[in-house]
């Protein structure tokens, strides 16, 4: 699903370059363009690979960075728009009959009021953009947790291959079984027996 939405604002920025004026496509490319650490935290996020759970902080900073910087551009296109439109209707009214030219002045007095803020189409996405980091938090905090679950149970398995001489396997058979009869979770168990090797000393099977 990450991937899709990378894939469609890609292409909804490629075509506002193929249609804008030079002088904004620079602007975008200079301060709106997706830069080297967005791209990387993309294929982290895409790919899954264990981060650092500062990633989340850092990626809301360079976000809210492109995002200002877009605003800024949002605003010109609004400003250069609304230039053309006065422009147009001017025009019109000059160039209308008596009845049409009352109706193009209202037109145009309507057009002069000021527009809501900006602020208000940003606002949805930065809304969104704060529940998806929320939840790209907490997958990292999960991922993290999930690594060092597992680097428990590994201690454990090599702790019972050193001392008893048996496989891989059968060690995590071992402890599959016993969080089974206990009804407890592997790493539970893992860490009750990684305990109690540090408190007793274990010597290695002959």
């Amino acid at each position: 699903m990450l991937v899709d939405r990378i894939d469609a604002q890609q292409h909804s920025f490629a075509t506002f370059l193929s249609l804008t004026e030079p002088e904004q496509a620079a602007m975008f490319r200079d301060s709106a363009e997706a830069t080297r650490d967005i791209e990387q935290m993309r294929r982290e996020a895409c790919t899954r690979i264990p981060a650092n759970p500062q990633s989340a902080a850092r990626w809301f900073d360079i976000q809210t960075q492109r995002l200002d910087a877009l605003r800024l551009i949002e605003t010109r296109l609004i400003d250069t728009l609304s230039a053309v439109a006065q422009r147009s209707l001017q025009h019109t009214v000059d160039d209308a009959h008596p009845g049409e030219a009352a109706l193009a002045a209202w037109v145009v007095q309507q057009s002069s009021v000021k527009a809501a803020p900006v602020e208000r189409h940003l606002l949805p996405l930065v809304r969104q953009q704060a529940r998806e980091l929320e939840k790209l938090s907490r997958e990292l905090t999960s991922l993290q947790e999930t690594l060092e679950e597992r680097k428990t149970i590994d201690k454990a398995k090599s702790l019972l291959m050193n001392h008893q001489g048996i496989s891989e396997e059968l060690a995590w058979q071992q402890l599959r079984k016993l969080a089974m009869n206990q009804n407890q979770r592997m790493v539970d168990i893992a860490r009750s027996l990684l305990l109690s090797a540090s408190l007793w000393s274990v010597t290695p099977k002959e």
